[in-house]
């Protein structure tokens, strides 16, 4: 992504109670809550300009609270957080409605959303092929930013509405070599 603004993976909704992972613009990982603290915030530079990475957030239970970021399966930043999220509105990926400064610039592949285990509990080799609903902790809750077109490629099937200039890619950490825009919609 640019590292102008502060660029946003994901956020659990658009209003308070919920969280926003998103990249500084000093390249670090970072993890708030909405009307609440900062959860977590990696180093500058983990997050390289024009570089594929592998980002996961990480809570590993509702017991511990331990909320950890991996880049690339390196442990970057750990923290604790006691709340359950719930989505109250749309979750959004890349932008945050209420604040268009922390729109995401770049590319974003593979986007998975895990609910009920931690996938990544210490440092681990990131997938050299597109993710799958298939993981060895919890479920898939959402699984997106892999197919020629917005889709939900999980089992819940939920509708992705692209805002802005979003736009599919033919181009992705797994065939790096090309990158010639398609309209999404």
């Amino acid at each position: 992504p640019s590292h102008d603004t502060d660029a946003t993976i994901f956020t659990s909704n658009g209003g308070s109670g919920g969280f926003l992972a998103y990249i500084t613009p000093a390249g670090a990982v970072k993890i708030d809550q909405f009307g609440g603290s900062v959860i977590l915030t990696g180093s500058a530079n983990d997050v390289p300009l024009n570089t594929w990475c592998h980002v996961a957030y990480v809570r590993s239970s509702t017991s511990s609270n331990d909320t950890k970021v991996y880049v690339n399966g390196v442990l970057k930043a750990t923290g604790t957080d006691a709340t359950n999220w719930t989505a109250s509105s749309s979750p959004q990926i890349g932008m945050l409605t209420t604040n268009t400064n922390y729109a995401f610039i770049g590319y974003m592949s593979n986007l998975r959303l895990t609910k009920g285990g931690a996938l990544y509990t210490s440092t681990f080799t990131p997938s050299t092929t597109p993710l799958t609903t298939s993981v060895s902790a919890g479920t898939v809750s959402l699984l997106t930013c892999q197919s020629n077109r917005f889709v939900d490629n999980s089992s819940n099937n939920f509708t992705i509405t692209p805002t802005g200039k979003t736009s599919v890619v033919p181009f992705s950490p797994f065939n790096p070599t090309s990158a010639s825009i398609v309209t999404g919609k």
